[in-house]
């Protein structure tokens, strides 16, 4: 049971943070095209009368997902190839890692989402760039809430476990959590209360 239990927190947590991998990969590709187009505006463009210029909050989040990329490769190689190294495989450093990006993540989402509101993108949807700039906000949000998952996830299982120094890769005290109502005897045999 607890060897079972382990092996499918590792794959829930990796399939996690593929579909992190995937948000920050879709949102590096939307930030790179929405850049491309907005230094190189055609004269006579409407959006900002036709002068380049550079959105704060997509830089922000080409940023973002730069860096994202990067920790979500990182925590997948120490994931399945169960590394052990003396700080950056352990659980407090994931979750100050997912911390920090969790603070990039609603910077990013937030600041696009004050810059285009829903109802301002909702009145140009005819235009490619208002699509993707829906595309973008919500991706924004979307790698927000995976890391939120992660995050709450990482924390609790740490906290309840006390595995807050212990390696990421899954391997977790002696099994699965234990049973408020299970006594334990001097047998290791469980018998409820």
């Amino acid at each position: 049971m607890a060897k079972s239990f382990n092996v499918g927190l590792r794959k829930l947590r990796l399939g996690f943070y593929a579909v992190l991998g995937l948000w920050a990969f879709l949102l590096l590709a939307l930030c790179a095209a929405r850049i491309n187009y907005t230094q190189h505006l055609p004269r006579g463009d409407w959006l900002n009368g036709g002068w380049d210029f550079t959105d704060p909050s997509v830089a922000e989040l080409l940023f973002t997902s730069i860096i994202t990329l990067l920790f979500v490769a990182a925590m997948m190689w120490i994931l399945i190839r169960r590394v052990e190294h003396s700080v950056i495989s352990r659980t407090w450093f994931e979750i100050a890692g997912i911390a920090s990006l969790w603070f990039f993540w609603i910077g990013g989402a937030a600041a696009a989402s004050n810059d285009w509101s829903a109802d301002l993108l909702a009145r140009c949807t005819r235009f490619s760039q208002c699509r993707e700039l829906q595309a973008l906000v919500a991706f924004a949000w979307l790698g927000w809430i995976t890391l939120t998952v992660l995050l709450v996830g990482t924390v609790l299982l740490a906290w309840k476990r006390n595995a807050w120094s212990d390696h990421t890769h899954g391997e977790w005290s002696e099994g699965p959590l234990p049973d408020p109502n299970l006594k334990f005897s001097t047998e290791g045999v469980s018998a409820p209360v």
